[in-house]
């Protein structure tokens, strides 16, 4: 082989297995405890689906795959530079070729794409040709016992790493569950919001002592998981008995989530549910709601009428009913029950009457806080608590939320210098991000603790690819985004909290040669000058950190609020201002740092 071809032969091959281990090291960093968050793999993306499911585990052992894929291609590394191609190794990496393009097809049949594995998977594939390219050159034997040696340790090592850290989250959960499952056994008993729990649809015996209300999304991953254990409970007992209620992920028939399409079918898979409670009772409601969750919500034009038939049901007069306003009705007050209890994500179940924080337990711990609270049914000490309003919910689901990584928030513009991080991620263009804003940026005056960032999420596909998911574009907001990123770049913060302030006041006059004519005032600047600037790489990076932060701290819907790090899931409810929220959260920090100082 001619020296130059084979040296850059090996240079890309090296290339090749170092972003290999890079993409992996990616995949396995969150159970390697490195990391918090990863880009592009948040809740029920295709990343999170491949590598959180069955299909991110060896068969049998329930090894990670990411783990495997670091000590492979590791391996392959120390292997290759030690030995170069021999046919031993040649054989190994051809194999691994096989089970690349196997992983890469099982991605195109579910559906669920992942860039960090296509990366990998790819990598493996153009290293086999560079080292098929490499063969002659090669030694005839060895190789294959380092390989194999490097390929044991390694994982053998990231397994205690990975056994490490989830026996420390695992504690941290256990705790947090012992403290849910105690809420369950002692809560204060009430009626304010009991009416909120009750549903049409019952599993089990409406007298049960034992009562679950599940708000749920038949398209919902989490939710299934969930139903599969409350169906082996009522099996298996006569004292539960699960009220099921609808909050679908979608704006079509769901009023409370703004402009968010999570779950496409989701509207019609509850409304089918809907459709089979009239037209075939309690039992033909239960038998759809089944298949509902057996087929993951999913259905087509073709694919349902037969299923329809199976049921028993006559599928054109069982369409039309799914089409009725009855069905959408029944839908829309479901989910308006939830929001009033503080939901925005699914599932929400309340056992007797307190919220289950299913997140926090394992596969056992839903069936061991029924168990405790089915013995202290027997000693007659239990009634049905009403849960709290959602302005309750809304500030101890911010209380006790994920503290998000200094990282995200390091790219901020800050109003003020003081101890309460208030970050809300929007688009000049919507009425909910300048309202937002303007809230915060009044109450700054009358709290001295606040300090303040405004960072950027145009809803514009033209610079923002996550826009997609929203119902409407705000066309326009890219260009507003890129005007005010050149004018913080040539004016400094001075300059660019007081264009952000004339955006706010002119949010419905936001025509582009306005805004540039107001840039280059601030700024005074030609337009040309800020023109270059909006379109330089800077300003795209700096807008698109912004977006990555959002995705990583709530990927629904715009505007994002977060106070000391914690997501506010919900600001403003029909029956409390935001003002009033805020400052109740407000009031609480104030009381962690009274708390703080005096443990010390």
């Amino acid at each position: 082989m001619n020296k130059n071809i084979e040296q850059s032969t090996f240079v890309i091959a090296l290339f090749l297995l170092l972003s290999a281990i890079a993409s992996t090291l990616f995949l396995a960093s969150l159970k390697l405890g490195l990391v918090d968050e990863i880009p592009g793999c948040g809740p029920q993306s295709g990343c999170d689906v491949v590598t959180n499911t069955k299909w991110g585990y060896v068969p049998l052992l329930h090894v990670p795959i990411s783990f495997v894929g670091i000590a492979w291609f590791t391996g392959l590394l120390i292997t290759y530079t030690k030995c170069g191609v021999t046919k031993q190794l040649l054989w190994c990496i051809r194999i691994g070729v096989l089970a690349s393009l196997g992983f890469i097809g099982i991605m195109f049949f579910i559906d669920a794409f992942c860039k960090y594995c296509m990366i990998a998977h790819l990598c493996n594939v153009f290293f086999w040709i560079c080292a098929e390219i490499q063969r002659r050159s090669g030694k005839d034997g060895g190789g294959l016992v380092l390989l194999v040696a490097s390929c044991i340790t390694i994982t053998t090592g990231l397994l205690f790493i990975g056994i490490v850290v989830d026996h420390e989250k695992a504690e941290e959960n256990r705790a947090l569950a012992e403290e849910n499952a105690e809420e369950i056994l002692e809560a204060d008993v009430s009626s304010e919001t009991l009416a909120l729990l009750d549903a049409t649809h019952i599993i089990g015996s409406p007298d049960a002592p034992i009562q679950i209300t599940m708000f749920t999304d038949y398209q919902c991953p989490d939710c299934s998981r969930i139903e599969k254990q409350l169906e082996q409970i009522v099996e298996s007992r006569d004292d539960v008995a699960v009220w099921v209620k609808h909050f679908p992920m979608n704006y079509e028939c769901n009023d409370q989530i703004g402009t968010f399409k999570l779950h496409p079918n989701a509207c019609w898979a509850a409304r089918a549910a809907e459709a089979a409670s009239i037209l075939g009772g309690s039992d033909g409601w239960e038998m759809m709601h089944r298949w509902l969750f057996e087929n993951r919500g999913s259905f087509t034009d073709a694919s349902f009428p037969p299923a329809l038939q199976s049921m028993g049901f006559e599928p054109s007069q069982f369409i039309e009913v799914m089409m009725s306003e009855d069905t959408l009705k029944q839908v829309q007050e479901d989910a308006a029950d939830g929001f009033e209890l503080g939901l925005y994500f699914t599932p929400m179940v309340f056992i007797n009457g307190v919220e289950y924080l299913w997140y926090y337990g394992n596969a056992r711990s839903l069936s061991s806080v029924i168990e405790q609270v089915a013995l202290q049914v027997e000693s007659g000490d239990t009634e049905v608590a009403a849960p709290p309003s959602a302005n309750e919910k809304l500030v101890e689901d911010w209380r006790r939320g994920h503290v998000h990584p200094n990282r995200l928030f390091e790219h901020a513009s800050w109003l003020g210098d003081a101890e309460f991080e208030v970050v809300v991620w929007g688009d000049y263009h919507s009425n909910f991000s300048t309202e937002l804003d303007t809230i915060i940026r009044t109450m700054m005056k009358d709290n001295p603790h606040i300090k303040y960032a405004f960072r950027q999420f145009p809803v514009d596909e033209l610079c923002n690819k996550n826009a997609g998911d929203f119902q409407a574009q705000n066309e326009g907001s890219c260009f507003t985004a890129q005007a005010l990123e050149s004018v913080s770049i040539l004016g400094g913060d001075e300059a660019r909290w007081e264009f952000h302030n004339w955006l706010v006041e002119n949010r419905t006059a936001l025509h582009e040669p306005l805004v540039l004519a107001k840039a280059s005032e601030i700024t005074n600047n030609p337009q040309n000058i800020i023109q270059d600037v909006m379109t330089s790489i800077e300003v795209n990076d700096r807008i698109q950190k912004d977006i990555v932060a959002k995705q990583n701290v709530w990927r629904k819907g715009i505007p994002v609020l977060t106070i000391d790090g914690r997501y506010v899931p919900r600001w403003r409810t029909s029956t409390y201002s935001a003002e009033e929220l805020l400052q109740r959260i407000f009031d609480s920090l104030s009381e962690e740092a009274v708390s703080t100082e005096t443990s010390r």
